[in-house]
């Protein structure tokens, strides 16, 4: 009895000693540091092992803001899940981060709970289709990346009148972006393929934030089929540049 005593009351110390916060920081609306006295929000952290820090955010009201898992919080290094949350402590966002940048499944809700968009980062690279130049003239095997086109490629839909109307109905704002107010551009070279699918996608400026390449090249793989480039009365693949900003 006296052993079983002893194991309970070092079980009891260590859950105590692991549910204290390994720090407790404060933060003003713009996310920069600030005092307790001039917060608006707070943040505990808490050491689960040497490769995983659990970090809550609360707001001034001390309603939770944000649950997630970093992999380093100096510098910041987001990986697992995370659950962003209202201020009525209704779900906002919940979905993962690996390794700094979103990933897998993101799920939005309302303020009433019910889920209004689920996005996908699940999607696979895709490569352009092998192009057989035998069937225009104007064309030779080494030849596709010089080609003299007669129509450039152009994006098409009957639901979207132009690309920049696709991008602003379906562009989705990372969490942390949004709550950070991380601002930013990436520029992606992509091919727009003879039967006008985009493929070999290629970021250029690889100092971009993480996730906001991720939804860059996540809106560019969903895209509608644009009307592809034409040589000769034949479609051709050719390449594209495309800039997308965050601000």
């Amino acid at each position: 009895m006296k052993h079983f005593y002893l194991f309970l009351l070092v079980f009891t110390s260590h859950i105590m000693l692991f549910s204290q916060p390994l720090s407790i920081s404060y933060y003003n609306k713009n996310w920069e540091k600030s005092t307790k006295k001039d917060r608006y929000y707070t943040r505990e952290i808490y050491k689960k092992n040497d490769t995983s820090f659990l970090v809550k955010d609360y707001y001034l009201i001390d309603s939770i803001e944000m649950i997630g898992y970093f992999k380093s919080t100096d510098p910041e290094i987001q990986d697992g899940l995370f659950t962003f949350y209202y201020a009525s402590g209704i779900k906002h966002y919940e979905g993962n981060y690996c390794n700094g940048a979103v990933c897998g499944k993101w799920i939005k809700y309302d303020e009433r709970g019910n889920i209004i968009d689920t996005i996908n980062y699940e999607y696979k690279t895709r490569e352009c289709q092998p192009y057989d130049t035998s069937y225009n003239s104007y064309l030779k095997k080494d030849s596709l990346n010089y080609v003299i086109v007669d129509n450039m490629p152009r994006f098409r839909s009957k639901e979207y009148e132009h690309f920049n109307d696709y991008v602003q109905k379906n562009m989705f704002i990372p969490p942390l972006v949004n709550k950070y107010k991380i601002t930013g551009s990436v520029e992606i070279e992509f091919t727009v393929d003879m039967d006008g699918s985009l493929c070999n996608f290629n970021v250029i400026n690889e100092n971009a934030n993480k996730s906001i390449v991720k939804e860059a090249l996540r809106i560019l793989f969903n895209s509608p089929k644009w009307k592809p480039a034409v040589s000769n009365e034949y479609p051709v693949p050719v390449k594209y540049m495309m800039p997308m900003k965050i601000e």
